[in-house]
């Protein structure tokens, strides 16, 4: 075969999460926003890269009980894009957490499918997953037939090791260790209340028939499973990634940690800060100017309890009036309950409530802004807003939880996790000495630009081997 001829052949790229990249609705959050960036700029920027994109669990089909490929929606026409429809694994995981046993059986439907696609599509130099969500864990084991092909896995949530993917326990509502056994597992989801049937019937926009439902395999999600089955599943989930995968790529250095507790391969576990276009036009110093009163901001999810929205709350409500009077606060969360806050907060100089935001009206949220709170009650793995805030010009002082602390090395922006008093007692040092705000882009780590994070990944996919 004439060498040259392979050199000029293009690479072959198959991206991997639970939903499409290019899902209309914004299905599966931060990682969603982050694959369709991703994707967007090695379009734009490696035209010797040919880029596939496959999705499962997500799509459903009440007219057949047949589990098929199907090509989506891709309006640029530059990423082939698929999705796997009527997968017997369900995603995302919170909704099949009552019994993950599935995802541990062998010859799996999802695995024998992904291997007709890899067969009639590839072969792939690179398949990237960024999920484990949607599959079972026997898909892994397709590194054995297409040995050529480089694994890699990045862990932008904690689903293999948690069910519930986010690593927090919802019945004590604290962060998980990872050493409970399957029952307290039983009780964490059974508080979260997860209930697969609606979610179903919201997909199908109809009820769904218990044949299709016992046929496609997903009845068996509505039932909770032995005690075991979550040990089990860690341990699984650990040994096919140490197994199966070449590089293991962790958000963010705690990310790395928790994982290497866990027992992943420290030699093939790597930290990947991911790549925003926020970081594009970071402005590295303080955007708002300086103000007799002190402007904090809490901007995401009010709903969201894990999220720390409650507890940041109940602890401003608990500042003196002579030292809330020295404070404005700005709220920018969905599912906000704005009398009830305004109640809470009345002690302060003035409360801006705003239900939600657009990416495009960030500039104008934040340009008075002087600190942005992070006060996130689980391992928060890092947290897009968190990013978003520092490349807006604003100082983030963080939960020690969770890698957004990682964004600056000085302790002034980090506070013990939980900590009501450790949080104030931070906020209340920047109301007496705001020129330490200052500090924070003395420490603070450059943000990583979409371009040079692609340099990054071409450099692990070298590597991974």
């Amino acid at each position: 075969m004439n060498r040259d001829k392979v050199n000029e052949k293009k690479k072959k790229i198959l991206f991997y999460n639970w939903v499409p990249y290019d899902d209309p609705g914004g299905a599966g959050g931060g990682v969603t926003v982050y694959l369709k960036n991703l994707i967007d700029s090695f379009c734009i920027s490696e035209s010797e890269i040919e880029l596939y994109f496959l999705s499962s669990g997500w799509a459903y089909d009440a007219s057949t009980a047949e589990t098929y490929l199907q090509k989506t929606r891709d309006p640029a026409g530059k990423c082939k894009s698929f999705e796997i429809v009527n997968s017997p694994i369900f995603a995302p995981n919170g909704w099949i957490a009552r019994n993950p046993a599935k995802m541990l059986e062998p010859e799996s439907v999802t695995k024998k499918t992904i291997d007709k696609f890899i067969e009639d599509n590839g072969p792939f130099d690179i398949i990237h997953f960024h999920n484990i969500e949607g599959l079972a864990l026997d898909v892994f084991s397709l590194k054995e037939k297409y040995a050529e092909t480089k694994f890699l896995l990045t862990l932008h949530n904690y689903a293999p090791i948690c069910p519930m993917v986010n690593y927090y326990h919802y019945g004590n509502q604290k962060i998980c260790d990872g050493t409970m056994e399957g029952t307290e597992c039983l009780k964490c989801i059974n508080a979260k209340g997860y209930k697969i049937y609606s979610e179903i019937k919201r997909r199908l926009k109809k009820e769904p028939d218990e044949n299709w439902m016992r046929f496609v395999g997903l009845d068996s999600f509505m039932m909770d499973c032995p005690a075991e089955i979550y040990s089990r599943y860690r341990k699984e989930c650990i040994s096919v990634i140490n197994k199966y995968i070449d590089c293991v790529l962790a958000v963010s250095k705690r990310v790395a940690d928790i994982f290497e507790t866990h027992g992943i391969d420290k030699n093939k576990l790597f930290v990947s800060y991911i790549g925003t276009k926020a970081a594009e036009n970071q402005l590295k110093r303080s955007v708002a100017a300086p103000s007799p009163k002190l402007k904090i901001a809490f901007l995401g999810y009010a709903s969201i309890k894990e999220k720390g929205f409650d507890f940041f709350i109940n602890a401003l409500s608990t500042l003196g009036e002579d030292q809330a009077k020295n404070i404005d606060i700005l709220i920018a969360a969905k599912n906000c309950r704005e009398e009830y806050i305004r109640d809470k907060l009345k002690k302060f100089h003035s409360v801006t409530i705003k239900n939600g935001y657009k990416h495009e009206e960030l500039d104008a949220i934040l340009k008075d802004v002087h600190l942005g709170v992070i006060p996130v009650l689980w391992e928060d793995n890092l947290p897009q807003v968190a990013i978003e805030m520092v490349a807006h010009g604003v100082p983030i002082l963080c939960s020690s939880y969770g890698g957004a602390s990682e964004l600056c090395a000085s302790p002034l922006f980090k506070f013990e996790g939980g900590n009501a008093e450790d949080m104030l007692s931070h906020i209340l040092h920047f109301v007496n000495k705001p020129s330490d705000l200052n500090e924070f882009w003395n420490y603070s780590k450059k943000l990583t630009t979409m371009s040079d994070h692609i340099d990054e990944l071409k450099r692990y996919y070298e590597i991974a081997r």
